[in-house]
Formats: structure tokens, sequence, C-alpha cells
């Protein structure tokens, strides 16, 4: 065999030999376990719903992800990638995307029967309480202790961010109204708003008064 042959047969073992390692690495880094199929999954705490097409979704505790076309009958989703407590779903056309806690975000692109994990944090011990998407590139994702995380490309990637930096009060809602603006209703009275699609962001209301 010629050695400049065999040099670069023997390299490109070791390339592939390394991208598998490292796949094994980043999936046991994310200890994926998917939400268990369970009978009475549609009789479970269901914290939020949406409409993806002609089908209705909901996820609500221990990962479960529901889905009906009639709003009577329910199908759990079989391969969701998470057994966290699933808080909020928002949709655009057959795209989904759920978020909630352990920070985690999945995403269906075939109206809620399959799923991928997009993002999973356990350690950071915060949940998100809502998810938006503008289109189906940019979107946010907002939650407990000031938690707001931005994405550009479909939440594929994922960018922490800020909407208080003095303070860490929970984001429990965001609305998104017209030209760009939007609205984060938050803890202890506060309220946020953005001019220009969630770059930056202002207090609308400035907290209940402190009881001496």
């Amino acid at each position: 065999m010629n050695t400049n042959f065999r040099s670069l047969w023997v390299y490109g073992l070791f390339v592939i030999a390394l991208c598998t390692s490292s796949i094994a690495i980043a999936e046991s880094a994310l200890d994926v376990a998917y939400a268990e199929t369970m009978p009475l999954a549609s009789k479970s705490l269901l914290l939020d719903i949406t409409k993806a097409g002609d089908v209705l979704v909901a996820v609500g505790v221990r990962g479960h992800v529901l889905t009906s076309t009639d709003g009577q009958n329910w199908t759990q989703a079989e391969h969701v990638p998470t057994r966290s407590t699933l808080t909020t779903v928002f949709a655009i056309g057959n795209r989904l995307w759920a978020a909630g806690h352990d920070a985690v975000i999945i995403t269906s692109g075939d109206a809620g029967k399959t799923w991928t994990l997009q993002n999973f944090d356990p350690e950071a011990q915060q949940a998100f309480m809502d998810i938006v998407f503008t289109d189906e590139d940019n979107g946010m994702a907002i939650g407990s202790y000031g938690l707001y995380l931005q994405t550009q490309d479909g939440g594929q990637t994922w960018d922490y961010g800020s909407v208080d930096p003095d303070n860490e009060f929970h984001l429990n809602s965001m609305v998104v109204l017209d030209d760009d603006r939007l609205m984060i209703a938050g803890e202890a009275g506060y309220s946020y708003r953005s001019e220009d699609g969630g770059e930056t962001w202002e207090k609308s209301a400035k907290g209940l008064p402190k009881v001496e």
C-alpha cells in the first residue's frame, strides 16, 4: 500500500472514531431520558395548549405531549426527549417548540408527533415559563429568576440575554404585539416592553411598592 495513501486512510479512521466518541460523550452529558408512554397521560396535569395546523398539541408534567384533531380523543407523542415538566408550547405552522423545567426546550417539525432536544440545563435549576417565536428563525424563551434566551436559527443554538440586569424576578408570560413590539409580564408587578423584537427591553411598570 502506498505510504501516503495508508497515512490518509489511518487518519480518516481516526477522525471517524473521534467524531463517534464526541457524539457519544455529548449524548451522555445531556443525559437524555425520553418521556414514558402512559395510558392515563391524557388525564395528567397539562399546562399549555396550542394549535399546529389542524392539530391541537398539549404539554404537561413528566414531558407529556398529547395531540388531538378533535379535542376529544388524545394521543401521546411517543418520542419526546425529556421527562421534565413542560410548561409552555408555541407553534408556527406545523413547527412547534415546547419548554419547561430544567431549562429544557424541545422542537417538532411534524405537528407534535416526534420531537428533538434543543436545550437542557438541569444544573441551572431554572424553568421556562413561556416561549415565543416571531418567525421560524427568531424566538425567545423566558422563565424563573430572569431567565432569558434568544435564538436566530430556529432553536439550533440559544444565547443567554437579560431583560432586567438589576433584578432576577421571574418572567412569566410574553405577548407579541405588532411592528416588532413585545411585552413581558413578570413577578412582583414588573412588566417590560421591547420595540425592537426583543433586542432591548425597558420597564413599563416598576413593580409593587415595598411594605415598610
